[in-house]
Parts: C-alpha cells; sequence; structure tokens
C-alpha cells in the first residue's frame, strides 16, 4: 500500500493526535469533533504556506503542543485573517498570538481592545505615555502610513464604559515593529523561514 502524500499524512497525524488529546478533555463526541476542527484549521495553514514541507517535518511533541493552544484557547491558524501563526523554527512547530488574537481574548473577557489612528494634522496631548486629549480632524484621512502620526489603543471595560488605558506608540515605533513583525513570522503560515538567495542584478 503507497504512502500518503505529506499533506494527507500531516492532516491524519492532526486529526489523531487532536482527538486524543480533546477526547480526554471534553469527552468522546465533543472531543472528536472539536479535533477534526483543529485538523482543519491546521491543515488549511499549511496548504497556503509557501514551503509546506517546513510544517510537515517539524516535530510531533512540538506540533501537540500548538494543538493543545489552539484546543484551550479556541484561537486558529489559517484565513485571511489569522489570530495565531503556525511557525516553523529549527525543526519545532510555534504557536504565535497575532493582535487579532490578544483582542479575542481579551473581548471574552469584557475588555474591548480598539486602535486610533491619528493623523499628522490632528490635535493629541500625550502625558506619560498616554494619550490624554485627541482632536482629529474630520477632513483628514490616513490614505497610508505616511499619513500617520502614529496611533493609539483604547482599552475599554464593556460591562461600564470605564477606560483602562489609550497607550500612545508614535509611527516611527509602528515602522520598526512592523519590519521586526515581517521578520519573525517570515516562516508563518504561507512564508518561509528559509534564507532566500538573492538574484544578480549583473552589475
Amino acid at each position: 500500500m503507497a504512502n500518503p502524500n505529506p499533506a494527507t499524512a500531516f492532516r491524519e497525524g492532526i486529526q489523531a493526535d487532536a482527538q486524543r488529546y480533546l477526547v480526554d478533555m471534553l469527552g468522546t463526541a465533543a472531543g472528536r469533533a472539536a479535533g477534526a476542527r483543529v485538523a482543519m484549521a491546521f491543515s488549511a495553514a499549511a496548504r497556503t504556506a509557501k514551503d509546506p514541507d517546513a510544517l510537515y517535518g517539524c516535530s510531533r511533541p512540538s506540533i501537540i503542543a500548538c494543538i493543545a493552544m489552539s484546543a484551550i484557547t479556541g484561537l486558529m491558524p489559517g484565513g485571511p485573517n489569522p489570530t495565531v501563526y503556525l511557525v516553523p523554527k529549527n525543526g519545532e512547530l510555534q504557536w504565535w498570538m497575532t493582535h487579532r488574537g490578544i483582542a479575542a481574548l481579551m473581548l471574552r473577557a469584557g475588555w474591548q481592545v480598539i486602535a486610533v489612528p491619528v493623523h499628522k494634522d490632528d490635535e493629541i496631548t500625550v502625558s506619560f505615555g498616554e494619550v490624554t486629549a485627541h482632536e482629529p480632524d474630520p477632513d483628514k484621512w490616513a490614505d497610508s502610513l505616511d499619513d500617520l502620526r502614529g496611533c493609539y489603543v483604547t482599552i475599554r471595560r464593556l460591562s461600564d464604559g470605564v477606560s483602562l488605558g489609550r497607550p500612545w506608540l508614535p509611527i516611527k515605533a509602528i515602522k520598526k515593529r512592523a519590519t521586526k513583525a515581517q521578520t519573525r513570522t517570515s516562516g508563518a503560515n504561507g512564508r518561509s523561514s528559509r534564507p532566500r538567495r538573492r538574484r544578480s542584478s549583473g552589475r
């Protein structure tokens, strides 16, 4: 009998490991259903990767650890707006939560997180790293990062509207973090973690 292709073997292995783990945690029927959902999400993330073999070749214990994290949190990889990234690195699969995942967990806990962009022409007051006043220009709209002065995050309790804080992040810090994030997630769900060979310019 022919061996299954790597994608099939990965999906079947994920589903078996997920169901084995989740049956113990949730019971037979619920565990099998949850295991199937996890396997579907992980398989979809692997299929859209530029280097699926990097995920398929990760160690089984590291894959099981990622399965457990998704099962516990309900945050799944894959799709256009993932709440987590699966990042293969040195033969180990890593589970990295995105900002969407953090916001989802906070929302479950009763807190709403909203990022507010600040245009270069907006009036803003920052004290000790927090925005204390913001007067946006209604006629200005940011078409790119170059139009922004920065942004702040409002963290608001849904039960009574109390604000936990409004930390400020200037545009230089945003661009720096964006560049760093692209480097760190270069192997996540569709990006290869292997170094690319530069093309010669012929000069």
